[in-house]
């Protein structure tokens, strides 16, 4: 259903948002996950679980969050890994837009309306906002300095995802069109981000991206924090290789 209010003192119509979220064996995460999405001051929108084969609580979780959210939907598949459940998810949204969302991370409230906002004040065709990374014990780990919202063509949103220090090809913290995941799947395997974030931006003519960190908090477990800045560069690199 789509919604006409008045956001951000002018009318616009609001899409709906379908927020997927893959679960597996975070049964000690994903409450806290849910709750914050529950929280949004975006309304249009739903929360899509996908149990891919969790074996411990996480399956029965997903269900009791069901049940008692009307914005919560379950589904359960076999394990197929990370890409697997993004893809099932996409196809059994109903939002105009997508969103991902790491079942062990969490939001703020006004994390939609940020993206949201990004979307319609470039009119863009992506909103991608710088995250946070926390350790499980929520303390911050600085990674940039702040910058203004702008926006860009595809070419130069290729660099900046890729290539610069602001944003990143995750599939988290940005608001891509159902479409175009739709078009371009995640691929099964390894780095699934870093391989599928340059074909949805070139489905893109502009590309906002915001200052948004405080929004959305990546939990760096203990053993993700070694070189975890050389991972993302030898993996940039990668991809700018095999693209050119």
């Amino acid at each position: 259903m789509v919604l006409l209010v008045r956001l951000f003192g002018s009318k616009i119509v609001v899409k709906m948002i379908s927020i997927i979220v893959p679960v597996y064996n975070v049964e000690l995460y994903l409450q806290r996950c849910v709750e914050s999405l529950l929280k949004q001051t975006y309304t249009n929108y739903e929360i899509i679980l996908v149990d891919d084969g969790s074996m411990d609580g996480s399956s029965d979780l997903c269900d009791i969050l069901e049940k008692e959210n009307d914005k919560v939907r379950t589904f359960h598949k076999k394990n197929g890994g990370l890409a697997s459940a993004r893809n099932y998810g996409t196809q059994k949204a109903h939002g105009d837009w997508l969103t991902f969302v790491d079942s062990d991370d969490y939001v703020s409230q006004t994390y939609l309306e940020d993206l949201y906002f990004l979307l319609t004040k470039y009119d863009a065709d992506m909103a991608i906002t710088r995250v946070e990374l926390q350790t499980e014990e929520e303390v911050r780990i600085e990674k940039t300095k702040k910058f203004e919202n702008f926006v860009v063509d595809k070419k130069n949103a290729f660099y900046e995802v890729y290539v610069g220090n602001k944003v990143g090809w995750s599939g988290w913290g940005k608001l891509i069109k159902r479409e175009s995941v739709l078009k371009n799947p995640f691929p099964d395997g390894f780095y699934e981000d870093s391989a599928s974030a340059y074909l949805f931006i070139d489905d893109c003519e502009k590309v906002a991206i915001g200052d948004y960190s405080n929004n959305y908090y990546y939990v760096v477990k203990e053993f993700e924090m070694v070189d975890i800045d050389l991972l993302f560069k030898i993996v940039a690199i990668g991809i700018i290789v095999a693209v050119l």
